[in-house]
């Protein structure tokens, strides 16, 4: 994936890329066995053995005698055929001491696993404590949002000018499971000024750090702002982050953070959360005009 920031201000806006956590729904059929049945008369009939007779006042033509030979049990020992055909119903015996001849059914189970995914997402850095925004400036480089970088204001001056800011941090989220692992690298254009004048994006160099997420920082990259996940495991979390060179110059590519194949022994994955970030200096030559209020630089950020 691929994240576009702007720069503006020699403040370079930078623009990151997405990583997103693998659900797994789990679902299976319940069961159910009919108790043994082990009535011995079928209901509502009335034996009548020896001849007896039977009588009711009620209704006359009810009365009578009548006899039921006690050795026919086709009534009461026979299993309707639904019951032998149904797949989640049986019954395994009828009243036989010796065992019944046993029934089975069955289950489906059924576990759907949703497919993970590797996500980044940057958060807007509040000023770098120690770091003025340019050489005898003292405004701010707080940067306003996620997706830009503000190196403060430069004042004039006939030599360079070193302007510092930090790039936004980023927070990588992989959730795909496996052995992956994962690359974060930038590329920065030159700086270019409102009324034409220009500087190479050389004159940038990047200072990097990757961390393994803690519970304090675990940041959900689907939720509004930095919230933190509960109940985080740090301990599920892979190493092997490893930060890009030091000092490197955004004349071409540069690496900021690459994941290596270690796996995390909670897991048994190279995934986790990560957080990395970036101290970006720039020398401003002397040759930029004062009239050019404003220079901006486009940096783009891989994840892949």
């Amino acid at each position: 994936m691929r994240h576009r920031w702007l720069v503006v201000g020699l403040a370079p806006a930078l623009a990151m890329g997405t990583l997103a956590v693998a659900l797994v729904d789990h679902s299976a059929l319940a069961s159910r066995l009919a108790p043994a049945d082990t009535t011995t008369t079928a209901p509502g009939s009335i034996v009548v053995t020896g001849g007896a007779t039977t009588s009711d006042p009620l209704n006359p033509s009810a009365s009578g005698s009548s006899t039921e030979d006690t050795n026919n049990l086709s009534d009461v020992l026979t299993t309707p055929a639904d019951q032998q055909r149904s797949a989640d119903r049986c019954i395994a015996d009828n009243g036989d001491l010796t065992g019944g001849a046993g029934c089975s059914t069955g289950q489906r189970v059924v576990a759907r696993v949703l497919q993970g995914s590797l996500v980044g997402r940057p958060y807007a850095n509040a000023p770098l404590v120690g770091f003025p925004a340019a050489s005898g400036s003292t405004a701010s480089n707080a940067n306003p949002d996620a997706r830009t970088v503000s190196l403060g204001v430069i004042p004039p001056s006939s030599s360079t000018v070193i302007a510092s800011g930090a790039l936004n941090n980023y927070t990588i989220a992989d959730n795909r499971g496996g052995g992956y692992g994962w690359s974060l690298t930038a590329s920065l254009s030159d700086f270019g000024g409102n009324t034409g004048a220009a500087f190479a994006a050389s004159r940038a160099l990047g200072s990097f750090s990757c961390q393994q997420a803690t519970a304090e920082n675990a940041y959900d990259t689907r939720a509004d702002g930095t919230a933190v996940i509960s109940g985080f495991d740090p301990a599920a979390v892979a190493p092997g982050v490893i930060p890009g060179p030091a000092l490197q110059s955004f004349g071409s590519t540069v690496n900021l953070c690459t994941k290596d194949g270690t796996t995390s022994p909670t897991s048994q994955s190279t995934g986790g959360i990560y957080n990395a970030s970036v101290l970006f200096t720039v020398s401003v030559p002397p040759s930029v005009s004062a009239t050019q209020t404003t220079y901006v630089a486009y940096l783009t950020v891989f994840l892949v």
